[in-house]
């Protein structure tokens, strides 16, 4: 799944009841800041709860993880991002705390004083807040056909060695990508952000690959087709 808007695309649907129950700026555009709450929308749309918790939900070039931290603490799923880069939860956690210890003002007088409160409020989430676990690697064709192989294997044997060795590689692969952040230094990298939870153990990122559900690719620069 995809997201149908582009950094400055107007919306597919403007002409009817748009499926991303979204707010539109004037020129039908969904801000670039709640473009991650309006394709939450549409996959609980699209996908019924039930299905979504039935396995792990794979968040494709997920970047700093804000659609998998969502899906976990909004919809109780078990999201993973799938990305090379390191994630960094601390302004969706920073506004989920501020909304919550918050929560009892008036909303129209927040938005007098702050300016619109964005969706995130509306979740009326409140901690103890939950990570999503992290892959660190590329997505890509072989990783697919090692876990294909790797799953008509005894489902109760250890992986194989070769898949030892694969998962080294592209662990180590995915280390060395340059930049490392989301438009940031490699040096923050090294700081102790609030990140997923990164699943180094090669047989536990099989597990979790080989139970997933679902796979989403929120990418408006095409990196995910």
């Amino acid at each position: 799944v995809r997201s149908h808007h582009g950094h400055s695309r107007p919306c597919l649907h403007r002409s009817v009841a748009c499926v991303m129950l979204h707010d539109l700026d004037a020129n039908g555009v969904v801000p670039q800041r709640e473009r991650v709450y309006a394709f939450r929308n549409f996959v609980l749309q699209t996908f019924a709860k039930q299905e979504l918790l039935m396995g792990a939900v794979l968040d494709v070039a997920g970047g700093k993880g804000d659609l998998s931290w969502l899906l976990t603490n909004a919809d109780g799923a078990q999201a993973v991002v799938v990305d090379p880069r390191t994630t960094d939860h601390t302004k969706i956690l920073r506004t989920a705390l501020w909304h919550f210890e918050n929560s009892e003002k008036d909303e129209t007088s927040l938005r007098e004083l702050r300016g619109p409160q964005g969706p995130l409020r509306s979740l009326g989430l409140s901690p103890p807040f939950n990570v999503p676990d992290h892959l660190r690697i590329y997505l890509d064709a072989e990783l697919v056909a090692e876990v294909e192989r790797e799953s008509r294997q005894d489902p109760t044997s250890a992986p194989s060695e070769g898949w030892l060795q694969f998962w080294a590689q592209a662990s180590a692969r995915a280390e060395a990508t340059v930049p490392c952040g989301h438009h940031q230094g490699p040096e923050l990298e090294r700081q102790a952000l609030p990140r997923a939870n990164r699943i180094v153990d090669a047989t536990a990122a099989l597990r979790l690959l080989q139970s997933t559900r679902l796979i989403l690719g929120f990418h408006p620069d095409e990196a995910t087709e």
